[in-house]
């Protein structure tokens, strides 16, 4: 018992925590040892383990059954902008029977949820924003590549070799999803909403955004629905990320306010991104990029004079540490998103 406590301690540490994830968590399980010298020294203490571990018992015997659902993966497409690399995937989830249909997982915006891939590793779940709307056809997530030999960058891999070999078919590929998790984005709680994403922090906001677009283009935003203006700022570095989303950006730019009053705008910003020049020799998907970081403090200082603002953020701690201080200095209302474990 002695030997626990520290051994849990040094694994909670971010070198352990980020890179050996399933080291760190599978760790905990060594508190089982306390709850045995506990009942050793007093047998009737299972009168006050027992409804802790009762309550953990449930939670992970619920997690088990909405792992177990049937899943389909529809496409697996590996993204590549220079070095970045991010693996697209859309499933749909099956109901029960022969002649059962598929849909897509019932979610709301905002949330994520727990990947498993067998053949990538058989008891690793690993969690990622849903990038897609819940009416989308596919749920879908873009994940990014991330350190050597992580789970990442095998998922970029396999779908590298599912769309260069056909002896690979991406339907024959086993994925097990649980979830929805996490408290979803509410649309009536906020009349000028600023979207600001980094990177791949851009799932979560794409997924509000889209959501948003798609009630508002179909009359179904609801009377208590107060949503004035919706901005989306996103700093990537590669403007070759744009490409993803550009389904839904080429949509928002054509459409304007559409059939209501809300407005909705994309603003994409790229350091990298050097002369106009360069932009039309890349395509469609340079020409609605702002060269230079997005102005953070100008965008939030335009929400005080708003009633019912919001500030959410999912990027890099930088980002996020940035726009935190500017919404507290303006006493506008901040929300942040983060994965990091």
């Amino acid at each position: 018992m002695c030997l626990v406590l520290p051994i849990m301690g040094v694994l909670t540490l971010d070198l352990f925590r980020r890179k050996y994830f399933e080291v760190f968590y599978f760790s905990h399980f060594l508190s089982m040892v306390f709850f045995l010298g506990v009942l050793w020294h007093a047998a009737s203490a299972w009168y006050f383990l027992l409804p802790g571990l009762a309550l953990w018992m449930i939670d992970h015997a619920l997690r088990f059954t909405k792992s177990c659902q049937r899943t389909q993966l529809e496409v697996l497409i590996p993204h590549t902008a220079q070095s970045v690399g991010i693996t697209e995937l859309r499933f749909s989830i099956l109901g029960h029977g022969a002649s059962a249909s598929a849909s897509p997982l019932k979610f709301e915006a905002g949330q994520y949820l727990f990947l498993n891939v067998p053949s990538i590793a058989m008891l690793e779940f690993h969690p990622f924003t849903i990038s897609s709307s819940p009416f989308d056809q596919f749920t879908s997530c873009h994940i990014k590549a991330m350190d050597k030999g992580s789970f990442t960058e095998k998922l970029y891999e396999l779908a590298t070799k599912a769309n260069n070999f056909s002896s690979i078919v991406t339907s024959s590929i086993i994925v097990n999803v649980d979830g929805p998790y996490g408290m979803p984005f509410d649309i009536n709680k906020h009349s000028h909403v600023l979207l600001l994403g980094g990177g791949i922090g851009i799932t979560p906001l794409h997924s509000i955004l889209r959501t948003i677009l798609l009630l508002r283009d179909s009359n179904q935003l609801g009377e208590a629905c107060v949503l004035q203006k919706v901005t989306l700022m996103w700093a990537v570095p590669n403007p070759e990320l744009t490409s993803l989303f550009e389904h839904t950006f080429a949509k928002i730019r054509e459409a304007g306010k559409g059939k209501s009053d809300l407005f909705l705008e994309v603003k994409v910003y790229c350091s990298a991104v050097t002369d106009a020049a360069d932009e039309r020799e890349n395509g469609v998907a340079r020409q609605h990029v702002i060269k230079g970081r997005p102005p953070i403090q100008a965008a939030i200082d335009e929400l005080q004079t708003c009633t019912m603002p919001l500030v959410f953020v999912c990027g890099p701690p930088t980002m996020v540490d940035q726009a935190k201080e500017c919404a507290t200095k303006a006493s506008v209302p901040f929300h942040s998103e983060t994965f990091l474990l």
